[in-house]
């Protein structure tokens, strides 16, 4: 709490004349973690209860971000507090604070609240936003990277009583010298260092996959096939794949560092993936592994690979309208990374940037084993 993020966030909310307090940056500048120490700190002094709303796009983002967040923050405090799993809810003083996902129509439309915070905020359309801001009396919080331009210039920070913060990591003092040398090991990647090294406003020219929505569920009827990306170091992905016409679904059942072939066994059980029945593709640079979940009862293959494969399984993705299911955040996060690769002259090339990649080129590999199966489309390679 003696940081620059969290000392300028506090300040912006002493303000009387500043309603509401947006905090851009990159990545690991500390931008979540002291708005939730704030809050926690807000909720404990208040006489007067309130209730304090945290925000974000779908669940699993919520809580594989600020929820976790927020529960080292609260044990960090010397705070009383009391906890309800399931509601998700924590009650400190006479004060309550929930979180909730923007997927929750109920909850967006719903009661008021006294305090707003909106996690991930270039997640969510400007409209559910408005909808919380509306029912909120007191103070609005936003957090987010500026992956893109979205509407909090023009609707947000275009107003008199709002404050932008910009922070980077170089504002976190509490950084180890690895997490600072993992984050500049990408300053070669240059849109990926403006954004989450520098914290500026990212430029979108040169995504694989442009253009892609999120949906609650896969649709019945659709034909499905799983497909694996092997790591261990690197997350191990594993993917369920549909195709129903020309619309492709893409869900994530794992996306874990450190798993060897039988945590992956149990992460295809665990999923409900059925022995010697589904389908699965895996990396053909794993055989090992492969052979070894074959020999557990896997019905599983080797994808092909061969010159131009992987800008031919590209190409057959973007063929249909991609929709990615709301509970996989990682396969959003690689969606919205994954690029070509540029000359020195910023050309585009018809080379994808092997980074953020895991769980789309197990999807690839799915896509591809269940196109040609099907007799849909012919490629060739040239």
């Amino acid at each position: 709490m003696t940081g620059k993020v969290f000392r300028q966030t506090f300040q912006a909310w002493e303000n009387p004349d500043i309603n509401i307090i947006v905090n851009e940056g990159g990545t690991r500048s500390g931008k979540t973690y002291s708005v939730l120490q704030l809050l926690a700190l807000i909720a404990n002094a208040s006489a007067a209860p309130l209730v304090i709303s945290v925000v974000t796009q779908t669940f699993p983002q919520l809580r594989q971000g600020a929820m976790r967040d927020f529960e080292k923050v609260i044990n960090e405090l010397p705070i009383e507090y009391h906890e309800n799993k399931s509601t998700h809810t924590w009650e400190i003083g006479c004060s309550i604070i929930e979180f909730f996902s923007a997927d929750q129509y109920e909850k967006v439309l719903g009661s008021q609240r006294s305090v707003l915070f909106v996690n991930e905020a270039n997640r969510l359309g400007y409209e559910v936003v408005r909808q919380l801001m509306v029912r909120t009396s007191g103070k609005k919080f936003f957090d987010y990277n500026p992956v893109s331009a979205f509407w909090m210039g023009e609707h947000i920070l275009s107003r008199l009583d709002a404050v932008k913060i910009h922070s980077t990591y170089k504002d976190n003092a509490h950084l180890a010298a690895a997490q600072i040398a993992e984050i500049e090991s990408h300053k070669t990647d240059k849109n990926w260092w403006r954004v989450y090294g520098l914290g500026l406003e990212g430029r979108l020219e040169g995504l694989v996959y442009p253009d892609f929505d999120l949906v609650d569920a896969m649709p019945e009827g659709c034909r499905i096939r799983y497909g694996i990306d092997f790591g261990f170091n690197d997350p191990a992905a594993i993917v369920r794949v549909g195709i129903k016409e020309k619309d492709l679904y893409l869900e994530q059942i794992c996306y874990k560092t450190g798993l060897v072939t039988e945590g992956i066994s149990r992460e295809l059980e665990r999923a409900g993936v059925q022995r010697n029945k589904d389908r699965i593709i895996g990396d053909s640079e794993a055989l090992v592994q492969i052979e070894e979940l074959y020999r557990m009862g896997w019905n599983i293959h080797s994808c092909k690979k061969g010159p131009g494969s992987i800008v031919g399984g590209i190409q057959i993705m973007k063929g249909f309208n991609i929709h990615i299911l709301k509970n996989s955040p990682d396969i959003q996060t690689e969606a919205l990374n994954y690029m070509w690769e540029k000359d020195r002259n910023d050309k585009i090339l018809e080379v994808p940037c092997d980074n953020f990649n895991h769980a789309l080129d197990a999807c690839r590999y799915a896509v591809r084993d269940l196109t040609e199966r099907s007799g849909g489309y012919s490629v060739r390679f040239v």
